[in-house]
């Protein structure tokens, strides 16, 4: 998998397992990409181009986060996805369904008669869709610090299956190494791909990532970490 955006400068490409880590120094480059990726996780056009043996489109394959406090597991996209794997789950529960249908239609006709009022009609065609919301079918939110609803949102990401690539704005800000390592772990093995986009570089280095800086001056350096630079040297 590759994000590529020519206008930024950034050509990244990934590797299953490692994290990556942008830092934008440049203020108006950093505005510049948290405008464009969220247009784009939204469906909208930009100049990102997100790749892997063809073309992928980001509103489907990518998340952006803006920051992890008001993460919502129940969003709108995720309820869709959740809705579409449950839908397809219920295929093999059609006579069930018919039943619930039956005696539902059975219930409303009882409460018609019982009310007297006449000249009522009903929609006897519901979706699994229609079932869910009826319920109000969602993600259990409760957790107790934020990196235990990280960790929950990464296993839903997972689940659902759609989403290939995470981005998260200003993580170092947020949680200390430990956490970072502990989210980091969890996304390789869930093979979700992790684009850290930081303002200033941390002092940390949390995996055997590559860092992709583009400084005040717009000039771009890639450095490794220790861990991947001896890994390198240990293969030769």
């Amino acid at each position: 998998m590759k994000l590529v955006n020519a206008m930024l400068g950034i050509n990244i490409p990934f590797e299953e397992g490692k994290p990556e880590f942008l830092i934008l120094e440049n203020t108006a480059s950093l505005n510049q990409f948290i405008r464009e990726m969220n247009l784009q996780c939204s469906g909208e056009s930009g100049n990102f181009l997100l790749s892997e043996e063809k073309e992928l489109k980001i509103s489907k394959v990518c998340q952006f986060l803006l920051e992890p406090f008001t993460l919502d597991l129940n969003s709108k996209k995720i309820m869709t996805l959740l809705y579409r794997k449950l839908g397809e789950a219920g295929e093999g529960y059609l006579e069930q369904k018919g039943r619930v249908l039956s005696e539902s239609l059975s219930l409303i006709d009882q409460c018609i008669v019982s009310s007297g009022i006449q000249n009522l009609s009903c929609n006897a065609d519901f979706s699994w869709n229609d079932l869910f919301k009826l319920l109000d079918v969602k993600i259990d939110t409760q957790y107790e610090n934020l990196l235990d609803k990280m960790i929950s949102y990464l296993k839903i990401l997972a689940d659902l299956g759609d989403v290939s690539l995470l981005v998260v704005l200003n993580f170092a800000t947020f949680f200390d190494r430990e956490e970072l390592q502990e989210i980091i772990q969890m996304a390789r093995y869930l093979k979700i791909n992790i684009l850290f986009v930081e303002k200033r570089e941390p002092e940390d280095w949390y995996a055997d990532e590559k860092r992709y800086i583009i400084d005040k001056d717009n000039c771009i350096i890639v450095r490794k970490s220790q861990v991947a630079l001896d890994n390198l040297h240990l293969s030769k």
